[in-house]
């Protein structure tokens, strides 16, 4: 069994460019920045998104427009943190993490919701550059409520 934040393999200087461009996605979660998050996905049609965020989310274009929303609708502060990451190179070009990653917001009506969130990336060396193709984020479930556990740690 992987543990998350630990057993990274391959070139460490891929494992920390990676690992790095998520920490960075994150930060621009909390700037508010679009384009920000966007950098890290490929370009063009050619990748997947499975979000939590919003049902239905499967595009960059999505991305860019729920971190908008989510910028408009905060107030104060946005953190979006990645405490664990652990990235398997599986080739020269093919990689793909493991990451655990915490995110807070409070809105206008004084909503403040803390999200714990498993993530997983394909990453593929595209032109020199280490860029997102596939993203599948889940939640927690409580089975027999079918609700999700928001504030339970992964």
């Amino acid at each position: 069994m992987i543990t998350i934040g630990e057993n990274s393999t391959g070139d460490m200087r891929d494992v920390e460019t990676i690992t790095r461009t998520l920490r960075d996605a994150g930060r621009a979660v909390e700037r508010g920045d679009p384009d920000g998050v966007a950098a890290m996905f490929a370009p063009g049609g050619d990748t997947t998104i499975f979000d939590f965020l919003a049902p239905g989310v499967t595009a960059v274009e999505d991305i860019r427009r729920n971190v908008a929303d989510m910028a408009e609708a905060a107030v104060g502060e946005i953190t979006c943190t990645y405490p664990k990451v652990t990235v398997r190179m599986l080739s020269p070009d093919i990689g793909y993490s493991l990451s655990y990653t915490e995110i807070d917001i409070t809105t206008e009506d004084g909503t403040r919701t803390h999200v714990h969130a498993a993530v997983t990336d394909i990453w593929q060396r595209i032109d020199g550059r280490w860029l997102c193709v596939h993203e599948h984020s889940s939640l927690p479930v409580d089975v027999a409520s079918a609700k999700a556990q928001l504030l339970q740690p992964i």
